[in-house]
């Protein structure tokens, strides 16, 4: 994909031709041009803002009267990419390019930040360290605005790896919007359909198609970073307190290994029965000057036998 517009060419497409093997650039009139990717893809004059063409350069731009008409070309634009005529030209599109206001909302308002930051990076480039939302008492209302910019997914419809609209860490829930967000099921991932109307078996473990949880073989992967081998208490990308991080490198490896290292009193035996037997414990005889039952009973013997 060719390099983003600059911010203020907003709801535009932009399409390049490429270059033959030869190092020329084929010319393509803004007659023709207009024909193959605008009247036969069935959009209308009223649809369109402007067409800036540069038929020497092989750049044209079209800018369109919304962003859901922008949203609509640019998806069946990338849908289509390896077909003609949009194979014959480089596509880009700032209005999912572009650096995007992201708000994350935490039920548990403990979450460290650090870990949310962690997790978004998975699927966009935090362009801004996220900062809380106040209210107009100056009050915070449990949300995050985060500045992001989605990264790329030749995969996806649109092109863009769009995270997911709800997500825990570790057992905390969250969930989060953006402009230009898709519709998709929260349980498949998927357009056209919400996720109470859906009818495709996923399972919640591995997060694949076709089986439940229960009956899935695959390791639980870490709901942080992704990776499978350990879960969010382990990661190595989890944020440390400030106890773990005042250790020095291996200080907690070391002392797990000195208490493990202990030696542990082995029980004994007796002689009588051979049964194993804790320590002894040492009777205290009560003193000639205390009080009690016991102390009383002791003078008495001492008394008949002189």
């Amino acid at each position: 994909m060719s390099r983003p517009l600059n911010p203020w060419f907003h709801s535009t497409v932009k399409l390049r031709r490429k270059v033959e093997s030869d190092g020329s650039t084929p010319e393509l009139s803004r007659k023709t041009f207009t024909e193959l990717l605008v009247t036969k893809m069935g959009l209308t004059a009223a649809e369109i803002w402007c067409i800036m063409s540069d038929a020497p350069k092989g750049t044209y731009l079209l800018t369109f009267m919304s962003e859901t008409i922008c949203r609509r070309y640019w998806q069946m634009c990338w849908s289509r990419r390896d077909e003609k005529p949009f194979s014959d030209f480089h596509l880009a599109c700032q209005l999912v390019m572009e650096i995007k206001r992201m708000t994350v909302h935490v039920y548990n308002p403990h979450v460290n930040i650090q870990d949310l930051t962690t997790f978004l990076r998975r699927y966009c480039t935090v362009t801004r360290e996220p900062s809380r939302n106040l209210d107009s008492d100056g009050i915070w209302d449990g949300k995050w605005t985060v500045m992001v910019k989605l990264k790329e997914d030749p995969a996806a419809p649109d092109g863009i790896h769009h995270p997911p609209s709800s997500f825990s860490l570790r057992r905390d829930s969250c969930y989060l919007y953006y402009p230009g967000q898709p519709k998709l099921c929260n349980k498949c991932s998927k357009p056209g359909h919400t996720a109470k109307d859906c009818t495709v078996q996923v399972c919640k473990n591995c997060k694949r198609e076709g089986h439940t949880a229960r009956a899935c073989k695959e390791e639980s992967p870490c709901n942080l970073c992704g990776a499978v081998g350990h879960r969010f208490k382990d990661c190595p990308q989890r944020a440390k307190s400030y106890a773990q991080a005042a250790k020095p490198p291996g200080r907690a490896a070391q002392e797990e290994a000195a208490t493990a290292s202990l030696p542990v009193p082995a029980p004994r035996k007796t002689k009588e029965t051979g049964r194993r037997q804790g320590p002894r414990q040492e009777q205290v005889k009560p003193d000639q000057g205390s009080t009690g039952p016991g102390a009383t009973e002791h003078r008495r013997r001492n008394a008949c036998h002189p």
